[in-house]
């Protein structure tokens, strides 16, 4: 892997003069200090977990994840049942690849494998801490 200089210059040089919006995502902020990254941002903006089913609904919603509200009503049924409460306690990061794993499946297949991912998701959270 270059060095974080040589992926810099790369990156101002593929820009053809062109200003750059790059946006960095992480839950571990040393690995970009260690790597003399951070220096590179403008910003840090810290983004809370997605903590309830009425949160998860509204990313759903918004990023037209299911076809029908049925089914995202359907999804979040089965999350509830499967988790045995409304709490989600998963990083933006993380719903949003559940929805595309989701996005790869219709119908009942679609709304059972977005709430076992997000169910999944959960549950590697819990044991991590």
């Amino acid at each position: 892997m270059p060095s974080p200089p040589l992926i810099m210059k790369s990156l101002l040089t593929n820009s053809q003069g062109r200003r750059l919006l790059i946006i960095g995502t992480t839950t571990q902020r040393s690995i970009l200090h260690q790597l003399a990254l951070a220096a590179s941002f403008d910003r840090e903006m810290a983004v809370p977990n997605v903590n309830t089913l009425e949160e998860l609904e509204k990313i759903c919603q918004e990023t037209v994840a299911f076809d029908s509200p049925s089914e995202l009503q359907q999804s979040l049924s089965v999350l509830r049942d499967t988790c045995g409460s409304n709490s989600v306690g998963v990083g933006i990061k993380r719903v949003l690849l559940g929805i595309e794993t989701a996005r790869q499946t219709t119908g009942m297949e679609r709304v059972n494998r977005f709430a076992e991912v997000i169910s999944s998701m959960r549950a590697s959270r819990a044991i991590e801490e």
